[in-house]
Parts: C-alpha cells; structure tokens; sequence
C-alpha cells in the first residue's frame, strides 16, 4: 500500500520509486496485464536533452543540428507562441497560451501536457521537440535561475508527459539564442549551468553547426568579457571545455 500511495503522490519534483522485479509481477498480476508489459514500459530510453545556442533558429539550423548529432527520423513538434512554423516540424504547441506573466514550473508542466493532448492520437509516435522560445522567456525574468532550475527536470518533465499520451520522446531541443544570453547578468555561468544540466550542446551561426565540446568552445569564445585579452580568453575556455566535456 505505502508503494501505491508513493506513486500516486509521484510529481517532477520528487522521483518516482523504482519497482523491483518482484513488484512489477505482483502490479500486473493485479491488473491483469503481461508482466513483459510493464517491464517494456520502464525501459523506454530517455529523450536525448540538447541545448542549442544559436543566432537563430531556421529550417536549415534545424535540419543540420539533427543531422550533425545523427538523431534518428521522427515527428518534430515545434514549441512556440508564434505563428511561423519551420516545414522540419510536423506540430505546433504553445505553453505561454495560458502561462500569464509569471514563470512558474508547474503551470508549464500542466501546459506541455494539455497541449500535446490536443494535439490528437499521438499513440506510438516516436516525438522531437524544439522548444524555440526558452531564451526569451529567461531573458523576461527578473531571477533567471528559476528557469535554469526547472532544466534540471525538464527532460523528465518531457519524457513523462510524451508517455501519458501514448508517445515516446527521442530529442527535447532547448533553444537559446546567442543575443539574449549575452544580455543576462553572467552569460557564461548561464551557458555553463545549461551545459552542466543538458545531455549534449549545439551551436549554430544559420550557415553550420557545432556538436559537443566544440559547440561549447564557439559559444563561449564568442562571449569574451569586455576588457578580457583573447588570448587569456581562449586559454580560459579550453579549460572550461576540458572539465565539462573532458577533452583538450
């Protein structure tokens, strides 16, 4: 009983238990479910959660982040307030629709939700989204850490909510754009924190993109402090580089 309530009680904030063998035979023999069921349900992969620094966010950008991190085909959905829609996305939903004026997590969480249910019959559908419109919605808040926080759980957050409509999530895309980072009172801590709480980085500049620590070299050679030499800079940043990706 004390496991069924934990689960029931389960939200983004507190991680769910996690079942042992002999309690997901005793749960399906309960409902009356193949156990092979329910084990295929707890070893769904995780979404692949990327930050993606760039000028901006176009088709092509698109096209050639996913093809550079060699994702898999799927169905794109496209996360903005906004009316275009790049032709790589095959939907469109809008967590500010209802949001207001303040950022809060849990209405954001509720948000993804309702908006993937209307989506329609979204059952096996293997998703990638693009959220396009982070960087503005952190550059609007007074304490920029609540949303880079919430990041911490938002690949779960995803993952939890693509499966409640019968889907799977392989590629959750957070977009930064480069202008609106520089803007923010650290922009290198930022860009560290995001990286440090992301699965990988990308960076675009609209004609190419950058994967991994080569990503992360560019975006951050790119935001030199004024009054910094290059030289010191660089030599900064390849540290930076070595101890978030452990390469040279």
């Amino acid at each position: 009983q004390a496991y069924v309530v934990a689960l029931e009680r389960n939200s983004v904030d507190i991680p769910p238990p996690t079942p042992t063998v002999e309690v997901l035979v005793r749960l399906a023999a309960a409902m009356d479910r193949d156990p092979l069921d329910l084990f295929a349900a707890c070893l769904r992969v995780r979404s692949r959660h990327v930050v993606l620094v760039t000028d901006v966010v176009t088709d092509e950008t698109l096209a050639q982040a996913v093809g550079a991190s060699g994702a898999d085909e799927c169905a794109w959905v496209w996360a903005s307030s906004g009316a275009s829609v790049p032709t790589a996305a095959r939907h469109r939903i809008d967590l500010r629709r209802t949001a207001g004026t303040s950022y809060r997590p849990a209405r954001i969480r509720q948000a993804l939700q309702r908006e993937l249910e209307h989506l329609g019959d979204l059952r096996d559908e293997e998703l990638g989204f693009v959220f396009a419109e982070t960087s503005a919605v952190m550059d609007s808040l007074d304490d920029p850490s609540v949303l880079l926080e919430f990041e911490q759980h938002w690949g779960q957050v995803v993952d939890d909510a693509a499966q409640r409509v019968g889907a799977d999530a392989a590629w959750n895309v957070c977009v930064y754009e480069l202008d609106r980072v520089r803007h923010l009172p650290d922009p290198v801590k930022a860009v560290v924190d995001l990286i440090r709480c992301h699965d990988d980085i990308w960076s675009g500049d609209g004609a190419s993109v950058l994967v991994g620590g080569a990503a992360t070299r560019e975006v951050l050679r790119s935001l030199r402090p004024t009054g910094v030499r290059s030289a010191g800079w660089r030599s900064h940043v390849d540290h930076l580089v070595g101890e978030l990706h452990g390469v040279a």
